[in-house]
């Protein structure tokens, strides 16, 4: 959950960012998806990670598990990529 608040945070004004922490996950995950929309963001795999946790918390577990597998696909760190897999796996055992 704290990669997808960084995200936000990096990706929407400070007013925008708040307002999503009063208003919760749906609008989070709404937020996300339009500053994913251009597609500039999609070889960057916290916005995957984050997008999958915010899916995840939603139980939205098909949606979660495509982009966690996504975020694997693009994460470099060996650290990360233990995470996301056990993630992953929360959401599709």
């Amino acid at each position: 959950m704290v990669a997808a608040f960084i995200v936000l945070l990096i990706l929407l004004p400070n007013a925008s960012y708040w307002k999503l922490v009063s208003e919760g996950l749906e609008k989070g995950l709404s937020l996300l998806e339009e500053a994913g929309v251009s597609g500039k963001l999609d070889h960057y795999y916290l916005f995957h990670a984050s997008r999958a946790d915010l899916l995840r918390r939603l139980n939205r577990l098909q949606g979660a598990a495509t982009a966690y597998i996504r975020a694997l696909s693009l994460a470099t760190n060996k650290v990360e990529q233990e995470y996301i897999r056990k993630r992953l796996s929360e959401v599709t055992e």
